[in-house]
């Protein structure tokens, strides 16, 4: 099964603020699961998701 990571962990590996990342899930493309009120992230489709995005502008 894929690890799932939790918004404290995104905050850690990208040192962005718990507001920052939660604008961050608000993009279409980032991938996420919302269970009940809670986000997890597939860590394989985030680092994919990072990837994708290296040298481009993400606006929040």
């Amino acid at each position: 099964m894929e690890k799932l990571l939790t918004i404290k962990d995104v905050q850690e590996h990208l040192q962005l603020g718990r507001n920052r990342v939660y604008q961050l899930i608000k993009i279409d493309s980032f991938p996420k699961i919302k269970i009940g009120n809670t986000y997890r992230i597939p860590k394989r489709e985030y680092l994919e998701w990072i990837q994708n995005n290296i040298g481009k502008t993400v606006f929040l």
